[in-house]
């Protein structure tokens, strides 16, 4: 099972930047789910409770900053 927590540790960042690709994952109502891997070097942990990427779509012509913040 996962497990939550109220923010990143230092063992987590630690890992997270050991990884050599992380995965993304979207789904419509009624659809199936998208899941792609993504590069670690469009990844960035900008403190405890923001983690933001660089979404790379279609022939890499458009760019969208993607950022999640975690619910304190």
């Amino acid at each position: 099972m996962a497990k939550q927590f109220e923010a990143l540790s230092a063992a987590h960042r630690a890992f997270i930047l050991r990884q050599h690709i992380f995965f993304t994952a979207s789904a419509a109502p009624g659809s199936r789910i998208n899941v792609s891997p993504r590069e670690i070097g469009a990844l960035r942990i900008l403190d405890d409770n923001t983690v933001v990427y660089l979404d790379r779509t279609g022939s890499a012509t458009k760019r969208r900053p993607m950022c999640w913040r975690m619910a304190a």
